[in-house]
């Protein structure tokens, strides 16, 4: 049964890879990632606009700071693990598991927000941020796995414009839900699941149009050092 699972593995390495941007794996991968950023930044600005209505409006900053922090940290703190995932495991059950673990991310949203509970809707965003940051390594190394070596350039570029267009939607959406939520969010509450939901369950559809991709290293060991493998990572990037 080994043998099977790395013969297929192995005939999946070496088969012919797309040579359109219009393929199906990767035209699931741009939908997903779509759906998934601009999520991400919908759940941000929400969060960050209804925590500003429960405190003064002196502390406003502090909001804003906090709800940027908790997106982005686990980016920094989350990138060996990540980069284990993405080699360890299919980069495609990687991303679908991502998308899985979203939808209850954005359950949890919703219930923080009717709780009405900042610290909670905070730690949401950090649960976000870290999916995304688990979930981008095997985003951006499936490309040079299911499209020819002459588009990965190309892939890039279209899947960046993506994620700008995403982000710019997502901020905008997430204000206006904010405003359309009323007071505290607490009014039509139930708009913050109808939105962030239907965009996790749409993400995940997406994703399982990508097709099944290789494991690049499943001999690799775990990163239990992982801030002293970020802190060599940095260096290499640095002298890179």
């Amino acid at each position: 049964m080994a043998s099977q699972s790395q013969l297929t593995d192995t005939e999946l390495a070496t088969g012919p890879q797309q040579k359109s941007l219009l393929s199906g794996s990767f035209q699931g991968l741009l939908i997903t990632q779509f759906l998934g950023a601009a999520n991400d930044n919908i759940l941000r600005w929400l969060v960050i606009g209804i925590g500003k209505q429960f405190v003064n409006p002196e502390n406003v900053g502090y909001i804003l700071a906090a709800g940027s922090a908790a997106f982005v940290l686990p980016y920094v703190l989350l990138a060996a693990p990540a980069g284990y995932l993405a080699d360890c495991f299919s980069k495609q059950k990687v991303i679908v598991a991502c998308k899985t673990v979203e939808i209850v991310i954005m359950l949890l949203a919703v219930i923080s927000i009717i709780l009405g509970s900042v610290p909670l809707m905070l730690l949401v965003v950090t649960a976000m941020g870290a999916q995304s940051a688990l979930f981008g390594p095997s985003k951006l190394g499936s490309i040079p796995e299911m499209l020819h070596e002459s588009k990965i350039s190309s892939a890039n570029g279209v899947l960046e414009l993506t994620t700008v267009i995403a982000v710019t939607v997502g901020m905008i959406t997430g204000n206006l839900l904010t405003d359309a939520m009323g007071v505290q969010g607490q009014e039509r509450w139930w708009l913050a699941a109808l939105v962030l939901l239907g965009f996790a369950v749409a993400g995940l559809a997406a994703s399982l149009l990508i097709s099944r991709l290789p494991i690049a290293n499943p001999k690799r060991v775990f990163p239990w050092d992982v801030a002293r493998q970020t802190w060599r990572d940095v260096g290499a990037l640095a002298e890179d």
